[in-house]
């Protein structure tokens, strides 16, 4: 990793298909810290002071969307996408959805795509 193209906290609570995406998204430059449970990274939120720039959190049936939310409203962050592995309609109240299984590129696109528009104008 030539150059830290930004934070990413991801929770999946697959192993499998965590480690997957840490590798993708590592290999694609970013920093990725990683948490098996959206009670663990609600409690990381509580502790940072410094933001990272992108969230990637499994929807775990509805748990990713309370996080989503809790994040937008409480902490005024919503550089959020949500992940999942159901084919059903699920109503993401506005996050980016990506339907699982998704292609290493279709993922580091998403999630460039995603930082460029909540990018703070100081990084420009």
């Amino acid at each position: 990793m030539d150059e830290n193209k930004g934070v990413i906290f991801l929770v999946e609570e697959d192993e499998v298909v965590r480690n997957l995406c840490v590798r993708i998204l590592v290999e694609a430059g970013f920093a990725v810290n990683y948490f098996v449970s959206h009670p663990a990274l609600r409690a990381r939120f509580c502790l940072v002071k410094t933001m990272p720039d992108l969230v990637i959190a499994n929807w775990g049936d509805g748990k990713g969307l309370v996080l989503a939310e809790w994040l937008k409203k409480e902490r005024d962050f919503s550089a959020t996408i949500l992940m999942t592995g159901r084919m059903e309609e699920l109503d993401a109240k506005g996050f980016l959805l990506l339907r699982k299984p998704i292609s290493p590129r279709d993922l580091v696109s998403a999630v460039r795509n995603k930082l460029e528009k909540h990018r703070p104008v100081s990084w420009e």
